[in-house]
């Protein structure tokens, strides 16, 4: 039977929702019928000290049917701090063969053991939909002999952490908040903000799509991949308040192509 490759990687997270595409990289396999197809998790911003998340499988299935067989792609179950992951870091999850064909839905099977950490205090995190029949994202992939695929999770972690009860008792609920994404279905918007200790948070926007992330506290950089194509605008604000905000328009997003933009010189609140 003739089989693919399939990978998944963990990427500090792949967002509200974007085409489900798959990206086509032809790269060197073992064998003339080989391919590849791999999977990243990313991270969005989010205000808080860290989410763990209990990762036990992540499946795919041929079928629409819920009842359908699901194929685990995940080697072993792992458990990491998402807010870890950002900015271009990622880590293989795994190695696995798939038959060729179309292929229709990808899910994520969590464990019982997830937590938050707010102000140094890690906390119980409930993730009660997940946990029975897994988190389901729609795929839409055919997978063709010899070619290498490569998918993105991205993981609002900002949208995706609920907070209900009272103050004083707060209790915390995982809502995730995940779109698959694919650089060549897709493009990319990075640049640097100064000075890198304002702590900016970043918000790009149109009028059908929001993506955020954060940039790093010491270099200043942020990476935003798997921005659909179409024309933006880009919020930045600092979180030690210090900063005024700021606002970049008419950042222009093109399918499979890299926009960098000039670094952001942020202005000091009088």
């Amino acid at each position: 039977m003739r089989k693919l490759a399939l990978i998944c990687l963990l990427f500090g997270i792949l967002v509200s929702c974007g085409e489900d595409q798959i990206n086509e990289l032809i790269e060197d396999t073992k064998g003339p019928l080989k391919g590849r197809l791999k999977a990243y998790l990313r991270q969005s911003q989010a205000n808080i000290d860290a989410v763990f998340i209990d990762i036990q499988s992540v499946e795919i299935s041929a079928k629409n049917d819920s009842s359908s067989d699901w194929s685990n792609i995940l080697e072993n179950p792992v458990r990491l701090n998402i807010l870890d992951l950002a900015n271009n870091l990622d880590t293989l999850l795994g190695d696995y063969e798939l038959d060729a064909g179309n292929y229709s839905q990808i899910r994520l099977i969590l464990g019982d053991n997830n937590t938050v950490v707010v102000n140094g205090e890690e906390k119980e995190l409930k993730t009660p939909s997940a946990q029975q029949s897994g988190l389901k994202l729609k795929l839409n992939a055919t997978i063709e002999e010899g070619v290498t695929y490569t998918i993105g999770f991205d993981f609002d972690a900002a949208k995706s952490i609920v907070t209900t009860g009272n103050a004083k008792n707060p209790k915390y609920n995982l809502k995730p908040v995940i779109r698959l994404i694919t650089e060549a279905t897709s493009g990319s918007v990075s640049g640097v903000i100064s000075p890198a200790s304002a702590a900016s948070d970043i918000t790009l926007y149109n009028s059908t799509d929001t993506l955020s992330t954060y940039a790093d506290t010491v270099s200043g950089s942020f990476l935003i991949r798997g921005v659909p194509e179409g024309l933006y605008s880009m919020l930045v604000e600092s979180r030690n308040n210090e900063y005024t905000d700021s606002l970049v328009t008419s950042v222009d997003v093109a399918l499979g192509n890299a926009t960098v933009l000039d670094t952001l010189f942020l202005t000091p609140k009088n």
